[in-house]
């Protein structure tokens, strides 16, 4: 397996054996949310409307309308046209298409994967001061809040963050979502590669899932989960706004 950078995808194929993921500084897109407003679905809008505060609406709007984006040009269809159906969790899936999809997004940034079938997840942080080891001790795993409490001060703030990425990214390709992060167990120190450890207090079996990090991006940390190893796991920072087509 191995990162394939690229800056634009020319002709938006996705083969079977390969991740997108794509990093979006959201302030770029600012100017464009009455035109992402006019993509949405009436479904959508009034999850928009229910937002008290203006940048929470905003946020869901570029976060809502770039996803259609994507699919569109993933799928070549109008980003108008495309339907989404919901798990009891509320995971979003396409009602006529298996193309697999997930998004997150922290800070000023939203992060995206697509595969064209294999389940996936992504999680994305920015690193803020949280009492991480009182999180760590209420959410995590025995093993990992020990873990991480022998690490040295300094690391122990990002360690956190990448614990709790790798858990939820599995979390959310499972459509399990948050309230299970304590049955799930991933690797912690820096010299053991992000894994799943055990997916719950019966079952250590993780053979099926891959776990990732993203690439150092200053401040901020990101992670992937896929039910199956891909050949090829592509990165891409900020697309221009030539994704609307000729924009």
């Amino acid at each position: 397996m191995e990162w394939l950078r690229v800056s634009e995808l020319e002709d938006w194929r996705l083969p079977p054996d390969t991740l997108h993921l794509w990093l979006v500084d959201r302030r770029e897109w600012e100017t464009e949310e009455a035109r992402f407003w006019g993509i949405l679905s009436d479904l959508e809008r009034r999850r928009a409307n229910r937002f008290l505060q203006k940048r929470d609406r905003r946020a869901f709007i570029l976060g809502r309308g770039l996803l259609r984006l994507f699919l569109s040009h993933y799928l070549h269809h109008p980003p108008q046209t495309l339907t989404f159906t919901y798990s009891d969790q509320g995971k979003p899936a396409l009602v006529s298409s298996p193309l697999q999809f997930n998004l997150s997004h922290s800070g000023e940034f939203a992060l995206y994967g697509f595969t064209r079938q294999t389940p996936l997840g992504v999680d994305l942080e920015k690193i803020r001061p949280l009492p991480h080891l009182k999180l760590a001790q209420r959410f995590f795993q025995p093993q990992e809040y020990q873990a991480l409490s022998r690490l040295p001060p300094r690391d122990q703030e990002l360690a956190f963050f990448r614990i709790w990425t790798r858990k939820e990214a599995y979390l959310k390709a499972t459509g399990e979502g948050i309230a299970a992060l304590n049955t799930v167990q991933v690797s912690v120190t820096p010299e053991h590669p992000p894994s799943l450890l055990r997916l719950d207090a019966q079952s250590t079996d993780t053979s099926a899932w891959v776990l990732g990090d993203l690439p150092p991006l200053s401040g901020y940390v990101g992670a992937f989960a896929l039910m199956e190893s891909l050949a090829y796991w592509t990165f891409t920072l900020s697309p221009t706004k030539k994704i609307w087509g000729g924009g």
